[in-house]
């Protein structure tokens, strides 16, 4: 994994000016589920999800969000304690002046999209008993 980038992406699903509903609302559902998990989970960029292991970057914004909440996934803790340089990247990384969403409300946003969406048209629907407060 490299430690470029430093900000969300332009289309970080975290930035309040970001298109909502992009993905599918499993994958929202998948992040809360990883959130609420004892050991949490590590999330890269989406635009370097295709690129080879070493290419690839860190979620800026799930970075932000994580810092924010004191690092509660202790997978990132483990990733921090063995790389000088993703301890580098949470000490110097910034939101670049864009309004975040926090994890939660994020997704929330999202899949009040994709609901929306899905009375238009026949999108199946999202799996109950997620907690969004």
């Amino acid at each position: 994994m490299k430690y470029d980038n430093d900000q969300p992406c332009k289309t970080c699903p975290y930035r309040k000016d970001a298109k909502l509903g992009v993905w599918h609302p499993d994958m929202f559902i998948k992040l809360l589920r990883h959130d609420a998990s004892e050991y949490g989970a590590l999330y890269e960029c989406h635009q370097t999800g295709a690129l080879p292991s070493e290419e690839r970057q860190m979620c800026i914004g799930w970075l932000l969000d994580q810092k924010k909440r004191g690092l509660p996934s202790i997978t990132l803790r483990m990733h921090l304690h063995g790389s000088t340089g993703a301890q580098d990247l949470i000490d110097r990384c910034t939101s670049g002046g864009h309004r975040l969403y926090s994890l939660k409300a994020m997704c929330k946003a999202n899949l009040d999209v994709c609901v929306r969406r899905r009375k238009k048209k026949a999108m199946p629907r999202a799996p109950r008993g997620i907690p969004l407060r």
